[in-house]
């Protein structure tokens, strides 16, 4: 991650209307506690099997605060001596997805309660035993059986749970040409090439991640409308030769959520790398959170799992002045508005060159 600050240029962009605020559990500590806690011990399934008279408090030993809690979340009644679950609250609340949600939000909180003073200062280096950035350590999953697959697995299921989240919005903002050959770098288990491809029936699409990332992609079945043209190489872009597609030059290369992670100098040089990697002509799609977004963003629990990348945002004035003079020139920047702004930003390479 960068640990030097963005320069503050704007560029005027269109805007759109944002989702609605995240859900009653995620506002407050106590409550993000309680519902971590149910999925951690399997309580949702217990409820779910209650009789009608209710769960009965001395089946756990748990305070009485923390049935006040879920009552207070609309999840069901407290009575003197057992909890009576609302049935389809406690069905829309115990998906896999808000389990993930709940553990990197208890993470991020944690983060930013104990770390404060360096995720909200500009500079400095990232503390050593942040859970959030252990959380994201890429140093696990370079090899294709990683010594601690179930690492891997959380914060690829984490980015899945995200992409499941933005992907539909974002990908109905991406004008991709006829034919397009996409190479996505950092693309996960494809979940974003995926929604591409489904709106660009001619495109075909390879997506280039770590090892121990793409040996998770059998859990995170294709769309049957991209069967044959979607495909996985695994490799580490700090070392390895980019792919090709369809045994030529990518047309577009996609970085979704991706250059943020890199220092200033490191992200410039995978910019450089991507375009003369392009065929000629090709373009370069960068997919961000606007920083601009975050300086109205309310520091609360809800939105802890976005304050603690808030330093490492760009805004899309430093991605156009990083590619270099003559190589790229920005043919598109629209914006997005989902849990904070987004921006798609596309630089198009320069007729001059041949793609490596």
């Amino acid at each position: 991650m960068r640990t030097t600050p963005s320069p503050s240029d704007t560029v005027a962009m269109s805007t759109s209307r944002t989702e609605p605020a995240a859900p009653l559990w995620c506002q407050s500590l106590a409550s993000i506690s309680c519902i971590k806690a149910a999925f951690d011990i399997g309580l949702w399934d217990e409820l779910r099997d209650a009789e009608e008279q209710g769960y009965s408090l001395a089946q756990r030993p748990l305070s009485r605060v923390f049935w006040q809690t879920l009552e207070d979340l609309g999840l069901g009644r407290l009575d003197a001596e057992a909890f009576v679950p609302d049935q389809s609250a406690i069905i829309a609340l115990a998906t896999p997805e808000n389990r993930i949600k709940a553990e990197f939000q208890a993470l991020a909180a944690a983060d930013l309660l104990e770390h404060g003073a360096f995720f909200l200062a500009r500079d400095g280096e990232i503390p050593e035993d942040s859970r959030v950035f252990q959380f994201f350590n890429y140093a696990d999953a370079t090899s294709a059986t990683p010594k601690a697959p179930h690492r891997v697995a959380a914060w690829v299921d984490y980015l899945a749970y995200c992409a499941v989240r933005e992907n539909d919005r974002l990908a109905d903002a991406v004008q991709l040409p006829a034919g397009a050959r996409v190479l996505e770098i950092g693309g996960n288990v494809g979940l974003f090439a995926d929604a591409l491809l489904q709106r660009h029936s001619t495109a075909q699409a390879v997506v280039f991640d770590l090892p121990g990332v793409i040996a998770q992609t059998p859990n995170f079945p294709l769309s049957d409308a991209v069967r044959g043209r979607l495909s996985f190489e695994a490799g580490d872009l700090r070392y390895d030769r980019l792919p090709r597609v369809g045994g030529e030059a990518p047309s577009v290369v996609v970085f979704k959520s991706v250059l943020h992670d890199w220092p200033d100098a490191t992200a410039q040089g995978i910019l450089a790398e991507a375009l003369d990697h392009l065929a000629p002509g090709g373009l370069v799609l960068i997919v961000e959170r606007l920083a601009e977004s975050f300086h109205a963003l309310a520091m609360t629990p809800a939105n802890a799992h976005n304050h603690a990348f808030t330093r490492f945002y760009r805004t899309p004035q430093w991605y156009i002045d990083a590619v270099a003079k003559g190589q790229a020139v920005a043919t598109q920047l629209d914006t997005v508005n989902i849990d904070t702004g987004f921006f798609i930003l596309g630089l198009t390479k320069t007729p001059s060159g041949e793609p490596s």
